[in-house]
């Protein structure tokens, strides 16, 4: 009897080892689809623009504000869309200053690419965005200040 639970054991844990990747996250298109050709707004924050990046395509939002200001990015917790933003977002566009808000890869809107999700993708996914969209990466306030804007409202 106990070799029959150890070999159960066993068998579990390869089989929990072979699956880790696709266990972990939902790999290949999102379920969120979007007909390119439409010409409504997916979200309330503004005209929400797409661009390939290595990994897939990458869904954004783009304010180019006033150019003596530095790049306010808005990147969205691990489980949520950019849209936790929308209500913080537009308060920076109204004051005229730069901001870039996008959908992590595998969520949102974004591509899901059949990779490891971590760090790594994340970070080279921001770089990437930076350079496609040719902004500067060393003027910028992720996520610093948006609650103290907010809050002198």
């Amino acid at each position: 009897m106990l070799f029959i639970i150890l070999l159960f054991i066993i068998l579990f844990c390869i089989i929990i080892y072979t699956l880790h990747d696709r266990l972990t996250f939902r790999r290949g298109r999102l379920s969120r689809p979007y007909d390119g050709a439409s010409t409504s707004s997916i979200t309330k924050m503004g005209p929400d623009q797409f661009i390939e990046l290595s990994f897939g395509t990458v869904h954004y939002i783009y304010h180019s504000g006033s150019s003596a200001l530095p790049l306010n990015i808005f990147v969205h917790g691990y489980s949520t869309p950019m849209e936790m933003w929308q209500y913080i977002f537009p308060e920076f566009v109204k004051d005229d200053q730069p901001c870039l808000v996008y959908d992590l890869y595998g969520r949102g809107w974004s591509d899901s690419p059949d990779v490891p999700m971590n760090i790594d993708i994340y970070v080279s996914q921001l770089a990437e965005l930076l350079y496609a969209l040719n902004l500067p990466y060393e003027k910028n306030n992720s996520n610093r200040n948006e609650y103290k804007h907010c809050a002198n409202k």
